[in-house]
């Protein structure tokens, strides 16, 4: 029997080349912009009941075109089915030993089916096109099978994404096969073509209705918000939106945790990350709710909203709603940032524009009865297809630092690219889970910053841990690509990450009784982006400075807390001002008041600063001198903590980095003996 009897023979009739041309339309319209509709759905059941006939078929024409050759030839019977013997146990003890890590099952099914076919047609001389076409069949069946059998999800996507390449390499054989026995002579291609219709006309009409269902389910519901500071009495007319056009049944659409998490399979650790987060639990603090009410008292409770976009954006669909209800319950659901579509800048650093388009078909899926819940059968549905899940929620957008800019943007200015030398935010503050010391590879959710007043004002003692381990360097970042460059460790401390790094340098040897000057160089060799990068009516950031010499006598002290808990009035400074409407510098937070960022002194990225000391040294001064210098950092500042919870009371001070060295003092010279 030659090749193109062995074809005809597998695929008998028309009828099994267009449910077979079907199954791979069905399988392959995953690939679209999905739906999520009834039709969608339908079609997430009938691809594998579709693929199972067919391999049932299929199968059965084998067994009949392999009848013959069982009859006629017992040693070549015993062979052929030792083979397919082997084969068999070869996947199944794969499956067992591999089967922890399905990465490796499929690695190795896939050089296992690479081995047939190359032996099938270098060594047997079977024809090659049908030999891929036969095993990666076998391939996509088996992984399917094994997708479907376990329940789908992520935990075996790879088998899906097996399934889904392997399927279209039997797509590429079949079409060799059925061009290759194109008659010859005039019109050969185009009776070929015609025959090729006669056949793949129901997998075309299907592929028709399924992408125009497709188009006809993209997000058409579409909510352009105005994040500002500004109050809604100094906006343009455009910008005067104190709610979402989509109206106040949609808030639940945007505050959706629950549904997201506590499904077994889905996401329970990233919601455990978003949880404790600052971007959740803002509101939770008392200096914020009083902002808030001094908001109130100074523009009005229309204005409440102008925060709502950055901290509380399900107020932005529901006006009816108190901020109050928020104080104890979740800031900001999953699915408020994985809608947004779009990010827009305008020239004035106060304003945003971002747009979200909700994707109602697949929302209403975590909607039960109208609460924050999946059912049984929703959770079927997306476990079939996690990559069409995975479309809706993620976009190339969120990978990008415009989508951080957003609400950050008066707060961090967009650092200029340096070719390969810029990680994106997502690189620094989405490291994996298991960096921040929490199971798994996924991208935290936490996003640690240097934020300790938040976690120690709202009394979240994990996220204090993280964030303070972070901070300090404790958590050695892994950056990829070119910015791993740039990545400088500490060794000598163990494994830290290095933020800035200092140095001193004497400008000369001291000598006793005359005047001693060194500059301190920081560098920001880690930050990517300008330090600080805050609220500069908030931050608190100054340099401390003691310089001692061999007997422990302090002979320079600069940068210790007053008896108030404020800096040293007499310490060098990083930051800025925020200026206020009224000329002056904004106090309190009042950031309905802000007109322009006035930075005094910052360290952008790969930038560095340097600051001069002098000092006196003693005439009995006993070398050598150390000289201990580090910077502090604090969230809020002394006066803003008196206001907002009373004096005496200190909230968390970082040291970002810090340095030691001594400086010999060299020997008096003496005067050369007289002839």
């Amino acid at each position: 029997m030659n090749d193109e009897q062995n074809f005809i023979a597998l695929n008998p009739g028309k009828k099994a080349h267009r449910l077979l041309l079907v199954c791979f339309v069905s399988g392959n319209i995953l690939f679209l912009p999905p739906s999520w509709s009834l039709l969608y759905k339908i079609n997430l059941f009938f691809h594998p009941l579709a693929s199972l006939i067919v391999t049932i078929w299929l199968l059965k024409n084998v067994g009949a075109s392999l009848r013959p050759l069982w009859e006629e030839n017992r040693a070549s019977r015993i062979r052929k089915w030792g083979m397919v013997i082997v084969l068999a146990a070869a996947f199944f003890a794969g499956w067992y030993k591999l089967a922890p890590s399905p990465r490796l099952t499929a690695a190795y099914w896939v050089i296992l089916i690479s081995l047939w076919i190359w032996r099938r047609s270098l060594v047997l001389k079977v024809d090659t096109l049908l030999s891929i076409s036969a095993g990666w069949y076998v391939l996509a069946a088996l992984s399917g099978l094994i997708f479907m059998a376990g329940g789908g999800g992520r935990k075996l996507i790879v088998f899906l994404l097996l399934h889904r390449l392997s399927s279209l390499l039997v797509l590429a054989g079949y079409a060799g096969l059925v061009f290759r026995q194109r008659r010859r002579g005039p019109g050969a291609w185009g009776k070929t073509g015609l025959r090729a219709l006669q056949i793949g006309w129901p997998a075309l009409l299907f592929f028709f209705v399924m992408a125009a269902d497709s188009s006809a389910g993209l997000p058409k519901l579409a909510n352009r918000l105005h994040l500002s500071t500004l109050p809604l009495e100094k906006r343009t007319a455009d910008e005067q939106d104190r709610i979402a056009q989509s109206g106040p049944q949609y808030r639940r659409y945007v505050e959706k945790i629950d549904s997201c998490g506590k499904v077994p399979g889905c996401h329970p650790a990233i919601v455990d990350d978003h949880r404790i987060s600052a971007h959740n639990i803002a509101l939770r603090t008392h200096h914020f709710q009083k902002n808030l009410r001094l908001l109130e008292d100074e523009i009005g409770e229309r204005n409440i909203p102008i925060c709502a976009g950055c901290h509380y954006p399900g107020l932005l669909f529901d006006p009816q709603t108190k901020v109050q209800s928020y104080y104890e319950a979740d800031d900001m659901g999953c699915t408020f940032c994985h809608q947004f579509t779009e990010v827009e800048f305008p020239q004035d650093p106060r304003k945003t524009f971002v747009t979200l388009k909700f994707q109602m078909n697949h929302l209403a899926m975590f909607d039960r009865y109208e609460k924050d819940a999946i059912s049984g059968w929703n959770r079927l549905l997306i476990n079939l297809n996690p990559t069409g899940h995975g479309a809706v929620f993620t976009k190339k957008l969120y990978r990008q630092d415009e989508f951080c800019q957003a609400c950050h943007r008066l707060q961090i200015r967009q650092q200029v690219e340096k070719e390969f030398e810029k990680p994106r935010c997502a690189d620094c503050h989405m490291q994996p889970r298991y960096v921040i010391g929490e199971e798994g590879r996924q991208r935290n959710h936490f996003f640690p910053g240097a934020n300790l007043a938040l976690f120690t004002t709202a009394n979240v003692p994990k996220g204090y841990e993280i964030t303070e381990r972070y901070a300090m360097g404790d958590l050695p970042l892994t950056l990829k690509g070119w910015g791993s460059f740039w990545e400088l460790r500490d060794r000598t401390h163990g494994d830290k990450s290095v933020w800035l790094q200092m140095r001193i340098m004497p400008a000369d040897d001291p000598r006793a009784g005359q005047p001693f000057r060194f500059s301190i160089i920081t560098l920001n060799a880690g930050i990517d982006h300008p330090f600080p990068a805050a609220p500069l009516d908030l931050i608190d950031v100054w340099q401390s400075v003691v310089v001692k010499d061999a007997t422990g006598r302090a002979l320079l002290t600069i940068g210790e807390l007053q008896e108030d808990f404020s800096a040293d009035p007499a310490a060098h400074r990083l930051g800025g001002v925020m200026m206020g409407l009224d000329g002056k510098p904004v106090e309190r937070n009042r950031v309905w008041q802000i007109k322009s960022k006035t930075i005094r002194r910052d360290i952008p990225f790969h930038t560095d600063t340097v600051d001069e000391y002098t000092l006196d040294l003693p005439a009995d001064v006993a070398g050598p001198l150390e000289i201990s210098a580090w910077w502090n950092y604090r969230k809020l500042n002394q006066r803003f903590v008196d206001w907002a919870y009373g004096t005496w009371n200190l909230l968390p001070i970082l040291r970002i980095a810090e340095i030691r060295t001594r400086v010999p003092i060299p020997s008096p010279q003496t005067d050369p003996p007289q002839n």
